[in-house]
């Protein structure tokens, strides 16, 4: 980022700079103070700042770079440019950003790939947590009260992704993040406190199902909680996970790009066999895995024959079936 008002010099610095192999983006001080805060400072290798600009408050700017690892090179635009220059490619190699795109680079060009409207946001959000992980003290660049509900935000992009390639049911489309969570973990209900069955089926590995389910229980958590008592280490571990999930996404859809082919995962065959109805302790019909309607109670009785034609993956996720008969006779 360049940070000037003398547009007289814009094609100047364009072109050297470009004999770097570098990009750069200007801004006039009207326009800085949206582009210096929050996560938008990860988009940036080197900020080059005119300090003979009056209508801004350098010191402050200074201060959130500072804290952000972002490097400054200062100038001044009657001098010329040839001297802020000189420095730039050094400055921009050995700057925080510019490292962590190079370590994770086959996961944001997944993430340019595949995450569309979303991957401006996902890509400011784990840029600005990576910087701090491998800053030299993670500890002091960690807010752990703010990142953990930046770490759902990536999480439910990541689901969105899944239901647009049809790695996720249908029916999850208007469920929340952690019921899409559930379903991706392969947990049959939400209820915590009681025994998890993981009898859902799910296209994920076995591994990233439970990264999912960790992911989401500490995002639940944390993200309604102040005052820490823990350190930088198993935030960073919950992005590294995601960082794994979205590196399996990349290689999946590459392979597995017709999402009506990837939708027949969720497919049930059906057997039309007359099968006997039976009531559990919460007052449920099922056959076998497979929760039956409430209104089968106003025709059948338990111990009854049924033929269920047509059985899909339970949406209902307050009960321990994992499949649901959608329609009988």
């Amino acid at each position: 980022m360049w940070i000037f008002n003398n547009h007289e010099l814009k094609h100047d610095i364009e072109e050297k700079v470009s004999s770097y192999g570098l990009k750069v983006t200007f801004y006039n001080e009207n326009d800085v103070k949206l582009n210096l805060k929050g996560e938008r400072l990860t988009e940036w290798s080197v900020v080059v700042l005119d300090i003979c600009l009056k209508g801004i408050n350098l010191n402050k700017y200074r201060k959130r770079l500072k804290d952000s690892n972002i490097p400054i090179i200062e100038y001044k635009s009657n001098d010329g440019i040839k001297s802020a220059i000189k420095d730039l490619s050094e400055t921009v190699e050995a700057s925080p950003t510019h490292k962590i795109n190079d370590l994770y680079e086959v996961i944001f060009d997944i993430i340019q790939e595949y995450w569309c409207d979303d991957a401006e946001g996902t890509l400011r959000i784990l840029n600005s947590i990576l910087i701090k992980m491998h800053a030299d003290d993670p500890d002091r660049e960690t807010e752990l009260y703010k990142e953990y509900p930046q770490l759902r935000k990536v999480l439910h992009s990541f689901f969105q992704v899944c239901l647009s390639f049809g790695l996720l049911p249908d029916y999850c489309k208007t469920e929340n993040l952690t019921q899409c969570a559930c379903t991706l973990a392969g947990k049959p209900k939400l209820i915590y406190d009681k025994d998890e069955k993981n009898n859902r089926q799910i296209l994920l590995p076995r591994r990233l199902c439970e990264a999912v389910w960790s992911i989401i229980q500490a995002g639940n958590d944390e993200s309604h909680t102040n005052g820490y008592d823990f350190s930088w280490m198993l935030l960073h571990s919950y992005t590294l996970k995601l960082c794994e999930l979205i590196s399996w996404i990349g290689k999946y859809v590459n392979e597995n790009p017709n999402k009506e082919q990837n939708a027949k995962f969720y497919e049930i065959g059906n057997n039309e066999e007359p099968q006997t109805i039976e009531k559990d302790e919460n007052g449920f019909f099922y056959c076998g895995e497979t929760q039956l309607p409430k209104r089968v109670k106003e025709k059948y009785q338990a111990r009854e024959k049924i033929t269920m034609k047509e059985v899909i993956m339970n949406a209902d996720l307050n009960t321990r079936y994992p499949f649901y008969c959608q329609q009988y006779e």
